[in-house]
């Protein structure tokens, strides 16, 4: 027997909404709205934010500020390049 795979894609355009929600005692739901589907992160338990849980988010973030060094990366070489190739 084999085992179920799934894959979800989004390709962040300029009409992504993003938000932010937080709330005074439960912990805070990152929404994102894409082609009409909205997705909605959140701690595992937000009205009880333990370790782990901090530590899965951390590491969230830690990639997404990888993935944003990454994109800002990428977009300065094709800057450096669009330059040389205008020069």
């Amino acid at each position: 027997m084999s085992e179920s795979i799934a894959s979800v894609s989004f390709h962040l355009g300029s009409d992504v909404r993003m938000k932010c929600m937080v709330y005074p005692q439960s912990g805070p739901i990152l929404s994102l709205d894409i082609c009409g589907a909205n997705v909605a992160i959140s701690p595992a338990g937000r009205e009880q934010i333990t370790d782990d849980v901090l530590a899965t988010v951390r590491e969230f973030a830690s990639q997404a500020q990888r993935f944003l060094s990454e994109c800002e990366r990428v977009h300065s070489l094709q800057l450096d390049q669009a330059n040389e190739t205008a020069a």
